[in-house]
C-alpha cells in the first residue's frame, strides 16, 4: 500500500512537471515569468461550478484536426501507466495490484486535469478524466486477466504431469 501512495505522488508530480516543461517551453520571451502560464485566480471552486470550461465537452468542429489522436494518448498513457504501476508493486495479490494500481493511477489522471485546468493554454476537462479512467481500467482488466490464465494455465501443466507420473508409477 504504501508503494503505491508513493507511486502515486511520484507519478503526479513527474506529469505535472511535465506539463509545466512543456509550457515554459512555449514561452516566446525569455523576459516572461511562469506565472503568465498560469490562469489569473485560480482556486478549486471550478469543481463546484457546473458552468466552468472543466465540464464542457469537445466540439468536434471547433477542436483541431488532432483531438481524436490526443484522446487515444489519453487513453493509452493511463493505461501504460497504470499497466506500470501493476508491475512495481511488489507482493500483493492480483486483484489488491488492480485495485491499487488503478486508484493510483486515476488519482494521478485526475490531478493531472486539475493541474492543467489552471493552464492558460492548456484545458482540463472531466472527460478527459473518464478517458483516463477508461484507459487505465482497460489495461488492468486486461493484465490481471492474462495473469489468471498464465496462472491456471501453469497449475493445469502442474496436474497433467502428475498425472502423467502417476500412470508411470502404476505402470
Amino acid at each position: 500500500m504504501r508503494y503505491a501512495v508513493a507511486m502515486t505522488i511520484f507519478f503526479t508530480l513527474l506529469m505535472m512537471s511535465i506539463n509545466l516543461s512543456y509550457e515554459v517551453f512555449k514561452l516566446k520571451d525569455s523576459s516572461q515569468s511562469i506565472d503568465s502560464i498560469y490562469k489569473e485566480d485560480p482556486n478549486l471552486l471550478f469543481l463546484l461550478d457546473p458552468g466552468s470550461s472543466f465540464y464542457q465537452t469537445y466540439s468536434i468542429e471547433a477542436e483541431p484536426p488532432y483531438l481524436p489522436a490526443r484522446k487515444l494518448a489519453h487513453f493509452f498513457v493511463f493505461g501504460f501507466l497504470a499497466l506500470l504501476i501493476y508491475v512495481l508493486l511488489p507482493g500483493e495479490t492480483l486483484w489488491k495490484r488492480g485495485w491499487l494500481a488503478f486508484i493510483s493511477a486515476s488519482i494521478v489522471g485526475a490531478l493531472d486535469e486539475m493541474h492543467q485546468y489552471y493552464l492558460v493554454n492548456r484545458s482540463g476537462r472531466l472527460l478527459d478524466v473518464v478517458i483516463n479512467l477508461v484507459g487505465t481500467l482497460t489495461f488492468i482488466l486486461l493484465v490481471t486477466i492474462g495473469m489468471l490464465l498464465f496462472i491456471l494455465g501453469q497449475k493445469l501443466i502442474w496436474i497433467l504431469r502428475r498425472k502423467e507420473d502417476a500412470e508411470k508409477d502404476i505402470a
